[in-house]
């Protein structure tokens, strides 16, 4: 990785206004991956730098849902383990993951559901997408999520 990708843990500290402390226990609550602390030699010793852009973009999204979202929330929303993640309905709307519409859509044809697993949610994401744009009607929208419903296994 060029260095000019890298940020250094001290300027990332300064940058975003967190502490020591935070980033470790975010480290520890998986919410950053292990392998974005990547060790360095410096002339003081050794020095720890990270994936520019992925660190400042997930320090921002860990600062901005912390307050609504629990930390160990946090980290399985986070985690590479997505099948694992579920939201309920109304933190779907607080987080403006998907619109009413295309969570109205979902439940014409699953009508007990409270809440969503990611597969669920990444579905309602691509019809939310192509409603908002005009190039989906919203019977051409039932039409993508049972589609996307039914082939899930080839995904």
């Amino acid at each position: 990785m060029e260095e000019e990708n890298l940020i250094s843990k001290k300027e990332l500290l300064k940058i975003t206004d967190i502490s020591y402390g935070q980033l470790y226990r975010w480290k520890r609550k998986n919410l950053i991956p292990e392998e974005w602390f990547i060790k360095k030699s410096s002339f003081t010793g050794q020095e720890t730098f990270f994936p520019r852009k992925e660190i400042l973009e997930r320090v921002e999204k860990i600062k901005s849902f912390k307050e609504d979202i629990s930390l160990d929330e946090l980290a399985r929303i986070f985690s590479p383990n997505l099948s694992t993640v579920f939201l309920e309905e109304s933190d779907v709307l607080k987080q403006n993951i998907v619109s009413q519409i295309a969570i109205n859509l979902y439940k014409t044809a699953h009508k007990e559901s409270t809440g969503f697993y990611f597969n669920e949610l990444l579905f309602m994401s691509i019809v939310d997408r192509f409603i908002k744009s005009g190039k989906a009607s919203l019977e051409e929208g039932k039409l993508v999520l049972d589609t996307l419903r039914k082939k899930l296994q080839k995904f």
